[in-house]
């Protein structure tokens, strides 16, 4: 295992220290494999494939993503089959891509992670500078000690208002509800989480004001809510407190065999080459 696929596991494990080595590590010195387009391919769209690297990019959700590995065997699983790829180092490789694309290290691989335009939009602007912001970003701050439940039952009403608004998206596979309470301070905050895929960001926006909507006649009124639109995305604040949540609400027939939160595998994209064309 490399020392980034270490910081990794660490990180998803909840260390933040290792949030911000992980991304030292891969500002400093990391080379990533990054798959090309094949020359057949590109040729038949018109493109000099001498002109610039072309690197494959899928199509997920309606995102642009270019997929990207820490060892070719990690492209090989992924691929299936041998690809044509190039090496380049992380922090060179953003700025050679348009600035709404993401980035997925290690797909379909148990320690990887997915990287929001946001987040590479800080690391252009602002280097190692950004790293602090962007562990705050991973996983909340703690300041003083803290509590969380993470079963479900402590608020049966409103994961019943819930299951209920849940049932009408497809795209929710299963709904979380977490209490953390500060003990320095006596205070409490309701955060619920959804695992999604597909949903689109208006439709979320609904969703996450409907959601803090109904706690409002259901949660104490002095109870902050907040809502994690997908607690695989560890781009979202608050994301890493849903890793031993026990979900209330669970799409009949959805395969819960999911990786660490700070890998959402995409593996449902395959760049099926076709080098015969």
């Amino acid at each position: 295992m490399s020392k980034l696929e270490v910081l990794i596991d660490k990180a998803a494990k909840g260390d933040e220290d290792a949030v911000i080595e992980f991304y030292k590590e891969l500002w400093e010195k990391t080379e990533l494999i990054v798959p090309l387009v094949p020359n057949a391919l590109v040729e038949a769209s018109g493109i000099d494939p001498k002109s610039k690297d072309v690197f494959y990019v899928a199509q997920v959700d309606g995102r642009s993503v270019i997929p990207i590995f820490s060892s070719p065997s990690y492209l090989q699983l992924w691929a299936g089959e041998e690809i044509p790829f190039v090496t380049k180092l992380f922090r060179t490789l953003l700025w050679v891509i348009p600035h709404d694309t993401w980035l997925h290290l290690n797909p379909a691989q148990d320690l990887g992670k997915e990287f929001t335009p946001w987040e590479l939009e800080q690391l252009r602007d602002n280097g190692l500078n950004a790293l602090e912001e962007l562990a705050e970003d991973v996983m909340p701050s703690e300041q003083g000690d803290f509590e969380l439940e993470t079963s479900p039952g402590v608020y049966p009403e409103y994961e019943r208002k819930l299951r209920s608004v849940f049932e009408v998206y497809e795209e929710i596979k299963e709904g979380f509800i977490v209490t953390l309470t500060n003990l320095d301070t006596n205070t409490s905050s309701v955060l619920v989480g959804v695992s999604q895929e597909g949903l689109e960001e208006k439709r979320l926006e609904e969703l996450s004001a409907e959601i803090v909507e109904m706690a409002r006649v259901i949660i104490p009124s002095n109870m902050e809510i907040s809502v994690v639109p997908d607690v695989n995305n560890p781009s979202y604040p608050y994301s890493a407190l849903f890793r031993d949540a026990v979900p209330f609400y669970l799409r009949p027939d959805v395969d819960t065999s999911e990786p660490s939160i700070f890998n959402k595998v995409l593996d449902r994209y395959n760049p099926k080459f076709d080098n015969s064309k």
